[in-house]
């Protein structure tokens, strides 16, 4: 992927995790290892349904992200379904 391509996906990224007030964490036990990590979302509560925490994890800050965002869409398309 092109350099310019893929901060086009960051700043998507992270304009999106900070639209639904998300958290980003990177976790590294060994400092010898890979990085690992962790996106975490709230989904609002829906009419019947209390809010939902969402969780995405990745090798990089960008597939945690995208692994979130992908989770909060099926949340959404769920909850738009019932109502």
């Amino acid at each position: 992927m092109a350099p310019a391509e893929q901060m086009r996906q960051i700043e998507r990224a992270v304009r999106w995790l900070r639209e639904v007030d998300g958290r980003l964490l990177c976790k590294r036990d060994d400092p010898e290892g890979p990085d690992g990590w962790v996106a975490v979302v709230k989904t609002p509560a829906a009419t019947g349904r209390g809010a939902q925490l969402i969780v995405g994890f990745g090798d990089s800050a960008l597939a945690a992200v995208e692994t979130a965002q992908e989770r909060w869409d099926h949340a959404w398309r769920e909850i738009s379904a019932v109502h």
